[in-house]
């Protein structure tokens, strides 16, 4: 499967157990080749679906994990079972703007799709500030053609306030947890994965100023101090790759920006 629904995507953030019941789905699509249906289905036809071998040794879902996946689907609107069959509903827009390609999931079984897409929230959140950033950095310096009384109206839509300044506060990973449905140990894990894969960069933040004769005492404003040296620790900024930055960023922010008559954000 090569395209998700955003709005698919942001319902469940905030929730494992969803984000957990679509990476199923994705996976049975997989598995049947982008069928929509599946014949006269049982949870043991399903479980025979998530089969996967590994050095010779078979592993596959739970029974009742797969059933709990299940009641979620059709809770959420992705699975309707009629008769003896089980229909999988569209993940994707026919509307391209409104799509993420996810083309770069590797999915091979329901763990790892899972944990691409808590890691594809992180990148979501990331896309978000950079699309504020563009949004600002061209209230500041609007260019030809864009309507200022619109563009404004966006920025307060955005920051709550035309006239914000942006600044850069960088990315904890409390705060991306919140969105990833997850604690901050886990979103910390999930973002390294990431990094790994090549989907994002991360930029350490510090400040060194030369204190002589600081010697450890603690001092407001910094994080923590050596002999001679104070630090102040900040939270990471992060860079996402050209791959997503298009298929999250670029393509979100015009679109958006289209609909006020705005269409040099970049």
């Amino acid at each position: 499967m090569k395209n998700i629904r955003r709005t698919l995507v942001i319902s469940i953030a905030h929730s494992s157990l969803k984000q957990r019941a679509v990476a199923f789905a994705l996976l049975l699509k997989d598995r049947t080749n982008d069928s929509s249906v599946i014949r006269n289905f049982t949870i043991y036809k399903l479980q025979k679906l998530t089969v996967l071998k590994v050095k010779g040794k078979e592993s596959k879902m739970h029974y009742d994990t797969i059933k709990k996946y299940v009641d979620v689907l059709i809770k959420i609107g992705l699975v309707v079972i009629k008769g003896c069959d089980l229909y999988i509903r569209k993940m994707a827009s026919s509307t391209k703007h409104r799509n993420i390609d996810i083309s770069r999931f590797k999915i091979d079984k329901t763990k790892n799709v899972f944990e691409q897409i808590r890691e594809l929230l992180f990148l979501m959140v990331q896309a978000h500030k950079d699309y504020v950033q563009s949004l600002l950095r061209l209230r500041k310096n609007p260019t030809s053609g864009v309507s200022i009384p619109k563009l404004r109206k966006v920025c307060k839509k955005c920051c709550g306030n035309p006239d914000a300044e942006y600044k850069e506060y960088g990315l904890s990973y409390k705060k991306a947890s919140k969105f990833m449905g997850c604690c901050a140990k886990t979103a910390f894990t999930s973002i390294q994965k990431a990094i790994k894969r090549g989907w994002c960069k991360k930029h350490n933040r510090c400040e060194v100023h030369e204190m002589v004769g600081v010697h450890y005492r603690e001092i407001p404003g910094y994080s923590y101090t050596t002999e001679n040296y104070g630090f102040i620790i900040r939270s990471n900024t992060f860079t996402l790759s050209k791959f997503w930055s298009k298929s999250l960023n670029v393509d979100a922010s015009l679109s958006r920006a289209n609909r006020y008559g705005i269409s040099d954000i970049t």
